[in-house]
């Protein structure tokens, strides 16, 4: 059931908002597929309330836990889980609902600010100038100018031909167009430039990752193959919307999310806001080497800046971690214990927070996580697929990591 009804006066009599209600006892009896897709719902940063039980699902784990007055509130992923004793709630009491209210609201000013064409362009610019070059192009239409008329005029009524101007004026018109693209195409070329950043909670208890990010493009040719997305990635173009008529966009589902036509145009930055949920076996290992606290990174790609915290919040540090390569962890003090995690950093920083520098993403440590700066994305697909080209792709991510028992400091081994 989406939404949650309107049971009495004093529950819900607002605008609908997002969130999942389920009954807690028919979790069991739930089809596995639905029982899958509310899961990816949730660690993606949607809202479920669980009525008339306070157990949440193994494949829910938590990375935080509030007591309420009827329940708790579970932090999973990027969302939360709400669990209440009761399946009646309608005796919930002022401050469950208040809170409820609240974190509908939170999801509901996410989705509200998120930046339209020019906005996203600010929050992660794909390239670093997008200027027109004005002096070049005004200097090849003035000297285009005086060809064309006083030169071709002058010069052909010198040797009394004309009529000549009918073929002439034609071919410095060509001449000049040729010029142009030329000017254009050894300015910017024909490859398009990516820019990939993204922040994903990583659990390594359950082998799930959940990841917000985004995509831009900047093609100086329209792709004719457009863009390309997995089924698991939903894809949200970031452009103005508005009623009435405009460039038509279409998209084909038949194999993948395919933007076909009209999302990408030559020259013109193109963003995308990405949200997924999945499986993966991505993860950091901490061992104990001779007394000496060593990790190795299996992340998938090259670690730049790498802090852990165990269960008393000391921060262990290393940075410059290779993929596949180990590296010692050094003792770099302890952190207070503000435990705000990844939903702290998405919601101060944003779905682009890897593309800012030194953004500070070490200060939102819990006990027992991570916080990995990658230089290089793995969680996310480039949309241009093999249009696409590494030079011209500049990938980053930020990993909010979970440690199952045996990765946890204390533990290693």
């Amino acid at each position: 059931e989406s939404g949650i009804p309107d049971w009495s006066d004093n529950w819900l009599a607002y605008t609908p908002f997002d969130a999942v209600v389920l009954n807690g006892g028919d979790l069991a009896a739930m089809p596995p597929g639905v029982f899958a897709a509310i899961g990816d719902y949730l660690h993606a940063g949607g809202n479920v309330v669980l009525l008339g039980t306070t157990d949440l699902p193994a494949a829910w784990h938590a990375t935080g836990t509030k007591k309420m007055h009827e329940g708790a509130e579970h932090d999973v992923g990027f969302g939360s889980c709400f669990t209440f004793d009761s399946d009646n709630p309608g005796v919930l009491n002022s401050q469950s609902v208040s809170r409820l209210r609240e974190a509908v609201r939170e999801s509901a000013f996410y989705w509200q600010g998120l930046p339209d064409e020019v906005g996203a362009n600010a929050t992660l610019p794909v390239v670093d100038n997008l200027k027109i070059p004005t002096r070049g192009i005004v200097i090849i239409m003035l000297l285009f100018i005086i060809l064309i008329g006083p030169v071709n005029m002058i010069y052909l009524s010198r040797i009394k031909r004309r009529t000549w101007m009918l073929w002439t004026i034609p071919t410095i018109s060509f001449a000049t167009t040729l010029l142009v693209f030329a000017y254009s195409l050894l300015r910017e070329g024909i490859t398009p430039d990516t820019r990939i950043a993204g922040l994903t909670v990583l659990d390594q208890t359950t082998h799930r990752a959940a990841t917000v990010g985004g995509e831009a493009f900047y093609c100086p040719l329209t792709p004719s193959g457009g863009l390309s997305f997995e089924y698991g990635t939903e894809a949200t173009p970031l452009v103005h919307r508005e009623w009435g008529s405009g460039t038509s966009r279409e998209v084909d589902w038949t194999t993948s999310q395919h933007f076909a036509h009209g999302w990408v145009s030559s020259r013109v930055p193109a963003h995308f806001h990405l949200r997924k949920s999945e499986t993966r076996r991505e993860r950091i290992q901490i061992v104990n080497e001779n007394g000496k606290l060593l990790v190795v990174n299996s992340l998938g790609a090259n670690i730049k800046s790498l802090w852990i915290a165990d269960a008393d919040m000391n921060v262990y540090q290393a940075d410059n971690i290779a993929a596949g390569e180990k590296s010692g962890l050094i003792h770099s003090g302890t952190q207070p214990m503000a435990k705000t995690g990844a939903k702290g950093i998405l919601r101060d920083q944003g779905f682009a927070v890897s593309a800012h520098e030194n953004s500070g993403v070490e200060g939102y440590l819990q006990p027992n996580t991570y916080v990995a700066v990658l230089d290089s994305n793995p969680f996310l697909e480039n949309g241009l697929g093999s249009a696409s080209r590494a030079k011209r792709t500049r990938s980053s991510a930020v990993v909010f990591g979970i440690l199952s028992d045996d990765d946890k400091v204390g533990g290693a081994k």
